[in-house]
């Protein structure tokens, strides 16, 4: 986790998305809400993204706030991703329904406990 330097929080809404984060950006994101603007940020979903923005709008209306990191490569994206899941679903109540997914035509598998997600 050190090394995923995350930005915000900043507000989950189309303009705070459209202002941060250009199209096509590949990156992290957290998703979550602050009690208040000197709180801790609560992570309630982790997720990546080969288009964090678009990616970012699916959510608009189930969480108040993000966060996000862009990365070089959705592999880097894919591998955060397994840590984050792994780090806050041993630390936090994260509502992730299953381990991250990796793309179907790679053999990508999670560097924490093998898995790929599509199963």
């Amino acid at each position: 986790m050190n090394n995923i330097k995350l930005n915000g929080p900043f507000e989950l809404c189309e303009k705070e998305i459209n202002s941060v984060i250009p199209a096509g950006i590949i990156g992290n994101y957290l998703l979550g809400y602050c009690q208040t603007p000197d709180d801790l940020f609560n992570v309630l979903y982790v997720g990546h993204a080969n288009d964090l923005n678009s990616k970012l709008k699916e959510h608009l209306g189930n969480f108040s706030e993000f966060k996000y990191a862009s990365v070089d490569s959705l592999l880097q994206a894919y591998m955060n991703d397994c840590m984050l899941y792994h780090m806050f679903t041993e630390e936090s109540f994260i509502i992730n329904e299953r381990h991250p997914i990796a793309p179907f035509d790679s053999k990508w598998t999670c560097p924490f406990c093998g898995k790929n997600g599509q199963h």
